[in-house]
């Protein structure tokens, strides 16, 4: 038929980009599949199990990203790998080298990436996100306010909190912590766990 023919396929691509005021090629990056159907391209995008296949097919010159899609291949993000390079590709574009870096990320700056929405649902924070990805990294090392607030609930997971804190402000007793003010707490990833107290001295207590 005519559709199998990939000329064809290619001529109607071009007059729907032409159409679309679609500048470059990588342009269909942001098109989602549904304007191509809309535009009789319906019996088209049949022969190819994802419109990102029929782009591969139809543009091989070009590099095709699914990073840089909304709209990825069904199951795609079940693929633990293709999580972990979306947010290798991050770090890379935030100049992220070292995993403590990630402390100074926040979900308004993911969020911004095609996909972030799915996944930080999908993992709950961003927390979650990196454990899984990077598991060989050890987490406790990262800021807590990037954990999800069940976190806390665990008064284990405050304790570990609290004792790493102690060996950063350097103290060695108990009354050590009357000189440590809410500030400074707050600008050492407290600020979550603050939350569950009325003051400084019930979560020392706790």
């Amino acid at each position: 038929g005519y559709w199998k023919d990939v000329n064809n396929q290619r001529q109607f691509m071009e007059e729907a980009r032409r159409k679309l005021r679609l500048r470059e090629i990588s342009d269909w990056h942001s098109v989602p599949a549904s304007s191509v159907s809309k535009m009789g391209g319906h019996r088209l995008l049949r022969y190819y199990p994802t419109f990102l296949e029929l782009l591969k097919a139809v543009y091989p010159e070009q590099q095709w990203n699914p990073l840089q899609r909304s709209q990825v291949p069904k199951n795609y993000w079940d693929d633990i790998s293709h999580v972990r390079d979306w947010l290798d590709n991050i770090a890379k574009d935030l100049h992220i080298e070292q995993p403590h870096q990630w402390n100074n990320v926040t979900e308004k700056q993911i969020r911004k990436y095609p996909g972030a929405h799915r996944l930080l649902a999908r993992y709950h924070g961003i927390y979650n996100l990196l454990q899984t990805c990077y598991p060989e990294h050890k987490w406790e090392e990262l800021s807590r306010t990037q954990v999800p607030q069940s976190y806390w609930a665990d008064i284990q997971n405050q304790r570990n909190f609290m004792h790493k804190l102690a060996g950063d402000l350097q103290i060695q007793q108990l009354d050590d912590w009357r000189r440590i003010s809410r500030k400074t707490l707050l600008q050492h990833g407290a600020g979550s766990l603050l939350n569950l107290y009325p003051s400084n001295w019930e979560l020392l207590k706790a």
